[in-house]
């Protein structure tokens, strides 16, 4: 889910963590850590929008957030508004997508975006 240290990928890679990171931000224009927390991110605002059930605190602490205000900043830092704002604008993008998955009836929806991407 995007939560390894650099060191730890850095020695399966075979390579210094500086090297390590070096090459990481060269290839996908981020650093590893901005790239983990980007991902962690986007899994939170999948999560929740798949499953309207789970409260926003429950989604932050199953993706290994410290505490809902770090999820939180993260929201504000990547699309400017709160998670629940993040999420209602996506419902717009995606609603009979999300309508299907949470209704159970995802098959019929063959073109549906595997993950709700902003």
């Amino acid at each position: 889910m995007g939560s390894w240290p650099s060191a730890e990928l850095a020695g399966q890679a075979g390579i210094g963590v500086r090297q390590f990171q070096r090459e990481f931000s060269a290839r996908f224009g981020a650093s590893p850590k901005l790239f983990s927390r980007i991902v962690r991110f986007q899994n939170a605002l999948d999560t929740k929008a798949r499953t309207s059930t789970k409260s926003w605190t429950d989604v932050a602490y199953e993706l290994g957030y410290y505490d809902q205000m770090h999820m939180v900043h993260d929201f504000k830092e990547f699309t400017g508004v709160s998670p629940t704002e993040t999420l209602r604008q996506v419902e717009l993008l995606y609603r009979a997508q999300i309508a299907a998955i949470r209704a159970g009836r995802a098959a019929e929806h063959p073109n549906m975006a595997r993950r709700f991407v902003i």
